[in-house]
């Protein structure tokens, strides 16, 4: 069963150069403006219990779409069908009247949704719970800080019994605290098929917590599919408008399908080619299975253009979630790349990670370095170089053993060698 059917969405705007053609359209029925696009045919399903991450520039349209979807805008043209309760966090201020308490907003958004006054004030306690506002619960929201708005706002949507929760930015104004206890709320969420629609810009949420993604542009979805693949289309996409913003210009390309390195996502332009990647022991031979704390090589083989002055190698290594673990390149490392004849290099990393066991994989990129803060992808290789982590010695939680001690003096603290 799905949950949210969106067809061929379009939601226009008319932009008047002044607001006197507006007058003059109407009084001489002359067309004097021009319509622009928030939402540009727009096609999708999202299937119940499935949790889907909405990317892309400032202006791409997803705030519109989200806002469509839950009734607060009427599109143009197309068709939004939904099938459940939808609780929403829309932009700051959507739902809540600034002249009443928490108290009352909590209430009367229950009332929107067809909650009677006793049905919420059984929710209420956990509502307060949740949102930890102390005292300013009864006092008007105008007075609140955006941080312990979206906490009200978050704890009143998820006890209302949501079939659909549509989230939009609204987690990037909590604190880290309230940010780590809503997503791990929404992972509660999983076992109960809810589905969740979430609009953000941090892109590891994208992948560590949907099940799928879509990339909006100019107010039309470019992408969707596995997170992955699509948050490396919304980097690339920003990558290009860095080059723009530069006054550098090259030509991106984008290749799909498994290439001869094993990866399935290819980004970058034409100025440099990654040749070759390989996970080593330490005796250099090929191995995809390593024990927590041995030594690997990660082997990369490069070609850039002669026109690349700088080039450098980088690599990020992901957790099977697509986490980053750790990252580095040459420039950082000190080591300056020299070109063959056929200006090409083989550079080695070597490193010895202790890892929770598991699954792991490798981003690798080839840069022409300009300065700290900018560089032009090359060619960048996604989910290569995979491996598995076997436990050796202690156990451990998280992803990486920071070979911890304990001590019951400070005497002992100082004997550490």
């Amino acid at each position: 069963m799905n949950a949210i059917e969106v067809q061929n969405l379009e939601k226009i705007y008319r932009l008047y150069p002044t607001p006197m053609d507006r007058l003059k359209e109407l009084l001489i029925r002359k067309k004097r403006h021009r319509d622009f696009y928030a939402l540009n045919d727009v096609s999708f399903i999202v299937e119940k219990g499935q949790r889907v991450g909405i990317i892309g520039q400032n202006g791409s349209g997803k705030s519109t779409l989200l806002k469509i979807i839950c009734g607060v805008l009427r599109a143009t043209n197309g068709r939004v069908h939904t099938n459940g309760r939808i609780a929403a966090l829309l932009e700051l201020g959507a739902g809540f009247n600034p002249e009443f308490t928490g108290r009352e907003n909590v209430y009367m958004n229950g009332a929107l949704l067809g909650f009677s006054r006793s049905e919420m004030e059984r929710r209420f306690p956990k509502i307060e719970a949740f949102a930890e506002i102390g005292d300013f619960i009864d006092r008007p929201v105008k007075t609140y800080s955006s941080g312990m708005f979206v906490r009200l706002a978050f704890s009143t949507a998820i006890n209302v019994d949501p079939e659909i929760l549509v989230i939009d930015e609204a987690l990037s104004v909590g604190d880290m605290y309230f940010h780590h206890r809503c997503v791990s709320k929404m992972e509660s969420f999983r076992d109960d098929g809810i589905t969740i629609l979430l609009v953000t810009h941090d892109i590891n949420l994208v992948k560590g917590f949907c099940d799928k993604a879509m990339l909006m542009s100019a107010g039309k979805l470019v992408a969707s599919g596995d997170p992955e693949y699509i948050t490396e289309q919304y980097m690339m996409e920003t990558r290009q408008r860095q080059a723009r913003y530069a006054s550098k210009s090259y030509r991106i390309f984008q290749a799909e399908g498994e290439d001869s390195s094993g990866s399935k996502i290819r980004f970058g332009s034409e100025a440099g080619k990654i040749l070759n990647i390989n996970t080593l022991d330490r005796d250099r031979k090929d191995s995809a299975v390593f024990w927590s704390g041995d030594t690997i090589v990660l082997s990369v083989k490069v070609q850039v253009d002669s026109k690349v002055k700088t080039p450098r190698v980088a690599f990020t290594l992901r957790d099977q979630r697509g986490y980053s673990v750790y990252s580095i390149d040459t420039v950082r490392l000190g080591l300056q790349l020299e070109l063959n004849g056929n200006n090409q290099a083989v550079v080695f990393f070597s490193f010895s990670p202790v890892l929770a066991p598991g699954s792991y994989s490798f981003a690798v990129r080839i840069e022409e370095y300009w300065s700290p803060k900018f560089n032009m992808l090359l060619d960048k290789r996604v989910g290569v170089g995979v491996f598995q982590v076997i436990q050796k010695d202690r156990d451990f939680g998280g992803i990486v053993d920071l070979q911890a001690k304990a001590f019951q003096s400070i005497p002992e603290i100082d004997r550490i060698p």
